[in-house]
């Protein structure tokens, strides 16, 4: 069982403890390195990145970030309303949570905070 006479600290503490004398520890290292497939040393060589042609620049593209997340909320806004008449629960939950990153965004760009539109779904066709 655990031991009733230590605390969480206790146990960080001798955790920390164990974790510290790993790093120092020489033969274990050794141990590592002859089991590594490759030297530690040396990095691993990353696979090649493909590189896709760029998707077109959003039709917004010149226009101010708080008019760009303002139209996607209300394009949100409709879509949902329109599920809801349609009885499509599932889009519904979708469309409310794109509403809600629409708000997030609009809360960020009123306090002058940088925000990534791009982070926003877009709106379909």
């Amino acid at each position: 069982g655990i031991n009733a006479e230590y605390g969480d600290a206790d146990l960080m503490a001798e955790l920390g403890d164990i974790l510290d004398e790993d790093e120092d520890d020489e033969d274990l290292l050794a141990e590592i390195a002859e089991t590594s497939p490759e030297p530690l040393a040396q990095p691993v060589a990353a696979a090649p990145v493909q590189r896709r042609a760029a998707p077109p620049p959003p039709a917004q593209s010149g226009a101010r970030p708080l008019e760009v997340a303002t139209q996607r909320r209300q394009i949100y806004v409709d879509m949902q309303e329109k599920a809801k008449a349609a009885g499509e629960g599932s889009k519904v939950r979708r469309y409310q949570r794109i509403i809600g990153q629409c708000d997030t965004a609009l809360k960020a760009i009123k306090a002058g905070r940088p925000f990534d539109l791009s982070t926003l779904p877009e709106p379909p066709p």
